[in-house]
């Protein structure tokens, strides 16, 4: 990072209440207030992802207000997913009309692959296209000494779109500071006993369904290398740090796929058992085989694991979501996780090509699959990801379907319904519920129902059945790690409960981020 900055600047974040914080978020305050601005948190409580609620929640308007008046608010930076980006925009209306002063900075996932569509709105000031640690200090100190601009960064000029390139990325991870926690453990009290970490950027897999792949291809065409991964030191240095300060009862892993590379993987399982040693929760793919590097991971505290299987429809999966792994791979990887008594949470993405027929096929695969919780999703359509074009050029939608997508205007999330046609999900509704409730039912009562295609009577069940029965396993199960928080979030957003924490308690998480590498505060 650079030196302090002559003139230091009050900024906000402006987030989404989701099911967990934001590390992104983290880790751009954790910069900033390195470099010396004022950084705050308002966490709008709508939850447009979520298995809890369709609609979205009153803006507090007054309440927003009185945050940006209380804390004189100079930029407002939003960290915006396409669920939330019409949401997200409204926002900086309100904040525009207040006090046109303000300066707003939209960034994230739906920005990189929208800016053009989000710049038509005069609310929005600046566009960041990529990720954001070196662009928003460069970016803050431009405003200052009115140079120019950084990679990355888009805005209004002349009547046009000015800007150019992506953020520039961190090429070595380790440089980049420890996230600062503070804001997020203070406001959301059900993420206190989770530590999230991330230790690599981007991913193998080029599922059609992601936008990562494009996000790779985009910094391919820059001529940069966009996966990368930190040093197992340097995650083990984090976490030991983590351990003492933060004291966690879980770490949480979000790398897009975690298990990769057989030498990185055995390093990191050794260090992480002789130093850190606190049960963790990680994603990964169904393509990862070597049992004893599974065994140091488990014995190392791997609790949890959350795999991607979302089809067992070869022409789905192979043609449609560009997965390559085979039914044979799945049923071993998860069969060897089973027998290491590790909860597997098994994700399956219900289609506009996935027929009656294909679904009920998948059900005696899923059946012998056996996990300990099944979450069905259904696709939800993003910019930037190639299956978006798809639907379009198979008239699945319409232009102006996709230009609403560009726009942020998503119908509903993937938790209810996403791009998939509420006729189908009305004909398929019993096979559904069926395999959200699978890993309830014993194998024997499971093999009959599929037999007998009993399964359609499941439909007299409400939707809402599943989440309920989800949040039981939760409650039952201390390593179902995403059922936990999803329950926490959801008493915070209904029962605003809300446990106060100590300002000394909130200091020491902050100083989590100004550690340097010798162990001690900057």
């Amino acid at each position: 990072m650079t030196s302090l900055s002559k003139i230091s600047k009050n900024c906000a974040f402006i987030v989404e209440l989701g099911r967990g914080d934001s590390l992104g978020v983290e880790l751009l305050t954790a910069i900033l207030r390195i470099a010396g601005h004022k950084v705050f948190l308002y966490l709008d409580k709508n939850q447009s992802a979520t298995p809890w609620i369709k609609s979205q929640r009153n803006l507090e308007e007054k309440k927003l207000l009185h945050f940006i008046e209380q804390n004189q608010i100079e930029i407002a930076f939003f960290s915006v997913a396409t669920d939330y980006a019409l949401r997200a925009q409204k926002i900086a209306q309100i904040i525009k009309c207040h006090k046109k002063e303000i300066l707003t900075c939209f960034g994230g996932v739906h920005p990189t692959f929208a800016h053009e569509e989000l710049l038509q709105n005069p609310a929005i000031d600046f566009v960041c296209r990529g990720e954001g640690e070196i662009a928003i200090e460069k970016f803050v100190e431009s405003l200052s000494s009115k140079t120019a601009f950084p990679s990355g960064i888009y805005y209004r000029e002349n009547n046009r779109i000015a800007g150019s390139g992506l953020g520039e990325l961190t090429k070595n991870l380790d440089e980049l500071p420890f996230p600062d926690k503070s804001d997020f453990y203070e406001q959301m009290p059900f993420i206190r006993n989770y530590y999230t970490i991330q230790l690599s950027r981007g991913c193998p897999g080029r599922c059609s369904y992601c936008n990562s792949p494009s996000m790779m291809d985009l910094y391919r065409d820059e001529k940069q290398v966009f996966f990368r991964r930190r040093s197992v030191a340097s995650a083990i240095e984090e976490l030991k740090i983590v351990k003492k300060v933060y004291r966690p009862k879980k770490i949480c892993f979000v790398d897009d796929t975690f298990i990769l590379d057989k030498t990185y993987m055995r390093e990191f399982a050794l260090q992480y058992k002789k130093h850190i040693n606190i049960p963790f929760y990680c994603n990964t793919q169904p393509n990862f085989f070597d049992e004893e590097i599974l065994d140091l991971l488990v014995d190392a505290g791997m609790s949890d694991v959350e795999i991607g299987v979302q089809s067992f429809c070869p022409r789905i999966k192979e043609d449609i979501y560009l997965r390559n792994e085979s039914n044979d791979d799945v049923l071993r990887f998860v069969a060897l996780l089973r027998n290491r008594k590790v909860f597997t949470h098994i994700d399956h993405i219900v289609s506009p090509w996935e027929t009656t027929q294909d679904l009920e096929e998948q059900l005696p695969l899923y059946e012998k699959l056996r996990p300990s919780q099944m979450n069905v999703f259904f696709l939800s359509l993003y910019p930037g990801t190639k299956i978006l074009n798809r639907t379009l050029e198979e008239n699945i939608i319409t232009n102006q379907d996709y230009r609403a997508i560009q726009n942020g205007n998503v119908n509903t999330n993937y938790y209810c319904g996403g791009s998939v046609s509420q006729k189908e999900l009305q004909k398929n509704k019993g096979a559904l519920i069926f395999l959200s409730l699978l890993p309830l039912i014993p194998s024997s009562v499971c093999r009959y129902i599929i037999k007998k295609k009993y399964y359609q009577y499941f439909k007299i069940l409400p939707h809402m059945s599943v989440f309920l029965i989800r949040g039981i396993i939760a409650l039952s199960s201390p390593k179902d790690t995403w059922g936990r928080m999803n329950l926490g979030n959801l008493y915070l957003q209904y029962l605003d409960l809300f446990n106060p924490v100590s300002q000394r308690r909130i200091t020491e998480i902050r100083g989590i981020s100004t550690f340097d590498k010798a162990g001690e505060t900057l």
